[in-house]
């Protein structure tokens, strides 16, 4: 399998920004966003809509996020 036609995928977590709590520590994702706002933009249809692999876990294609920040980069 050529590695350029592989999918890879993205969990909310990698998405979008966490604040500190407890021992858990800050962390950046791609967009500068809530997972509140992340979420709303997807129902609203802001954002692509996940892929369910379990009733749990939603994944998200790279190159759709990665879209969002190009098309955010050229506004």
């Amino acid at each position: 399998m050529n590695a350029s036609t592989t999918t890879q995928f993205l969990r909310v977590r990698d998405i979008v920004c966490t604040p500190a709590k407890g021992d858990r520590p800050a962390s950046r994702g791609l967009l500068s966003v809530s997972a509140s706002h992340w979420h709303d933009g997807v129902r609203r249809g802001i954002y692509p809509k996940g892929i369910k692999l379990s009733p749990r876990v939603t994944v998200w294609r790279l190159e759709d996020v990665l879209a969002i920040t190009e098309k955010a980069g050229a506004q």
